[in-house]
């Protein structure tokens, strides 16, 4: 079987877009909050592009403590978490964010990622499947839920998953490439040939199509 890998999407927000509306009578102190909120999450944002995760959260909690509704803040401090592997924290964090704008995509599929790598597949799929609810087009979140279901065990659903990436992003050859797997671990290795020949029609010198398009022909009974 071969090793498929959860894809895990976030952004790191760079700029803060948005804070708190302030009343006048608040003005003075809360933009001196806000001014101390801001350097410490583009702080936390260049600590994250250099891989210095802990120090990122370190500061991201310093600006939490002033502005802890902040989207952008839960956000990131999710996808830190995530990337130190501290999944239930990330949890935490998503949901959080979640309860602000429970229309992120991105926050959805994050979500489901965490709980992917906590082994709890049912949740994971309901998060992949709110994704696509609000967009079917996420082809990321289909390729999620095509690894969710192969996880435990249902290939026949992560076809049809596969299936649907396909669809959406015809020139994907990993997409292609995913597809014939899962048709191979059913069995169905006429299918499993079609889809590394198509891979290799995208890309002719894909190294693991040409080596897993030859292992398929090898296995498939000769039709005389």
């Amino acid at each position: 079987m071969q090793l498929v890998t959860v894809k895990f999407v976030y952004r790191s927000v760079i700029h803060c877009e948005i804070f708190k509306i302030l009343k006048s009578s608040d003005m003075v102190e809360s933009c001196f909050i806000m001014s101390f909120v801001e350097e410490f999450f583009k702080r936390g944002n260049t600590y994250f592009k250099q891989r210095k995760y802990q120090q990122a959260i370190d500061e991201y909690t310093k600006a939490l403590e002033n502005d802890p509704n902040n989207f952008y803040l839960l956000y990131n401090m999710g996808v830190t978490c995530f990337e130190l592997s501290q999944y239930t924290r990330a949890i935490e964090f998503y949901r959080r964010a979640l309860s602000i704008n429970p229309s992120s995509i991105k926050l959805w599929n994050n979500l489901g990622a965490a709980y992917d790598e906590l082994g709890q597949r049912e949740t994971a799929i309901e998060c992949y499947s709110k994704t696509i609810q609000l967009n079917p087009e996420d082809d990321i979140a289909w390729y999620n839920l095509g690894v969710a279901y192969e996880r435990r065990g249902e290939s026949d659903k992560a076809v049809q998953s596969y299936q649907r990436i396909v669809e959406i992003t015809p020139h994907d050859e990993n997409a292609w490439l995913f597809l014939g797997w899962a048709y191979g671990r059913m069995g169905y290795f006429r299918q499993e040939i079609e889809c590394y020949e198509t891979v290799l029609m995208l890309n002719p010198n894909h190294q693991r199509a040409k080596r897993d398009l030859e292992l398929a022909q090898k296995r498939t009974p000769l039709i005389f």
